[in-house]
């Protein structure tokens, strides 16, 4: 069993940033496993305080409660957690929802929200796998979306083991890096690959 603690919004309304980054760094130390920062309109942006949480701990697990396919396009939401994730080694973890409940931006309608959530997933978990996307869904489409590696050895391998699990073909920017660590991982992996098929 994991245990969260969540910073509630009426939390942020009245504390600065930094109390809610002593609060993730007091959850680390209590032994709690992850600490949930408020993706809410018009409160503190929930990606810099996730960053300043994860900069600021070693162990704990640093989540979004939760973003949605309205507040930003799904594209940008797997690029700032792919960043967070690098930058932590791990410790980053997407918590997204339909966002019904959040105030509107300029007065634009949530049609089929379920549909939104349904395409926001898969445009991200396809880039979570090291694709370039190409994607029309029913209410979010995205043309040539990609999440690059930045040459780091450990998030190309985990792009491609992620690839496996993806519709088409997968282009990982960086795969090279892979051979600072694992030269034989490719070689390893197609074998994998072939074994599954």
């Amino acid at each position: 069993m994991k245990f969260t603690f969540g910073n509630l919004p009426s939390i942020g309304w009245v504390d600065p940033v930094a109390r809610l980054v002593e609060l993730a760094q007091l959850c680390e130390r209590e032994g709690l496993d992850r600490f949930g920062v408020s993706d809410w309109r018009f409160y503190h942006d929930c990606f810099v305080v996730m960053t300043a949480c994860l900069q600021a701990t070693e162990r704990l697990e640093v989540e979004s409660l939760v973003t949605d396919p309205y507040v930003r396009h799904p594209s940008l939401t797997a690029v700032a957690h792919a960043t967070m994730d690098d930058l932590s080694r791990g410790r980053t973890i997407l918590g997204i929802g339909a966002g019904v409940e959040q105030p509107t931006f300029w007065g634009y309608e949530r049609r089929h929200p379920m549909d939104a959530l349904r395409d926001a997933v898969e445009i991200m978990r396809r880039m979570f796998a090291g694709a370039r996307v190409p994607y029309r869904g029913q209410v979010i489409s995205v043309e040539g979306a990609t999440v690059d590696c930045r040459c780091d050895h450990r998030s190309a391998m985990a792009m491609a083991v992620a690839a496996l699990m993806a519709d088409g073909d997968t282009e990982i920017e960086g795969a090279e890096s892979v051979d600072i660590s694992y030269p034989g991982f490719w070689d390893q992996l197609d074998t994998l690959r072939r074994g599954r098929d």
